[in-house]
C-alpha cells in the first residue's frame, strides 16, 4: 500500500512514528506480513539500537518484536531479558554488550 511504502522511507532514518506505524499494520494486517518481513527487519534493527541508549519507547516495541515474532523468529527469552532490563531501570546506557539485542 502507499502508507506502507510512505512509512519505508522514514525507516530508513529510524524514525520512531514509522516504526510504530509499521508495527500497527503488521500486528493488524496478517495477509501484509509476508512483503513486510525485511522491512520489520530494518524496523527491529532500528529498536535495538536505540533501546540500547535507553529510549523506553523502543525497548517496549522489542518486547513486542520478539513476542510476536516481528521482523525475528518469536523468541520469548529476548522478550524476558528486555522485561528484566526495564525492571532493572534500564541498559546504563549503549556498551558492547547490548549491541545487537544479543544478550
Amino acid at each position: 500500500s502507499d502508507a506502507k511504502m510512505w512509512y519505508e522511507e522514514g525507516v530508513s532514518q529510524c524514525d520512531a512514528y514509522s516504526i510504530d506505524q509499521l508495527t500497527t499494520i503488521w500486528l493488524s494486517n496478517e495477509r501484509m506480513r509476508p512483503s513486510m518481513r525485511s522491512l520489520m527487519n530494518k524496523c527491529l534493527n532500528c529498536l535495538t539500537v536505540k533501546a540500547t541508549e535507553d529510549d523506553p519507547d523502543a525497548i517496549s516495541k522489542l518486547i513486542i518484536y520478539y513476542s510476536e515474532g516481528i521482523g525475528t523468529p518469536k523468541s520469548e527469552e529476548l522478550a524476558t531479558y528486555w522485561k528484566d532490563i526495564v525492571k532493572a531501570g534500564g541498559t546504563g546506557g549503549p556498551t558492547d554488550r547490548f549491541r545487537g539485542g544479543i544478550p
